[in-house]
């Protein structure tokens, strides 16, 4: 990602570090895309082959999937009216890319995951 937050400060970085943290972008009808930070990000692992230790950053190329059972709106976007209340499991990341460095050294630091993360909401 370009821009990252560290505490409440804005970061940028033309390297493109891995992060873990997760954002939405909206794209309207006229083609203006939007980011927003979301609260939660990807679970702390800690490395243990390259780096061991280090925890690894998650998200680059990886896929989101809906489970089938997911009330949808006609334009694929998830109808949160017909969730129920509480944490709903909507479907799971899996796939992309893992680091162990925000910004490699050498090829080794990075690999495809083999991780799949659950992709919960938390309708109030």
């Amino acid at each position: 990602s370009y821009g990252h937050f560290e505490g409440d400060q804005f970061l940028t970085d033309d390297f493109m570090p891995y992060t873990n943290q997760v954002t939405t972008i909206h794209c309207d009808s006229h083609r203006n895309y939007k980011q927003y930070l979301m609260e939660n990000e990807y679970p702390v692992i800690l490395s243990e082959t390259v780096n061991r230790g280090k925890p690894m950053f998650f998200g680059a190329g990886a896929y989101f999937i809906f489970r089938e059972d997911v009330p949808m709106l006609v334009n694929d976007v998830v109808d949160f009216d017909s969730l129920q209340k509480g944490k709903t499991l909507i479907g799971h990341i899996v796939g992309g890319i893992q680091s162990t460095l925000p910004n490699l050294t050498c090829p080794g630091d990075s690999c495809a995951s083999r991780y799949i993360f659950n992709v919960y909401v938390n309708k109030k």
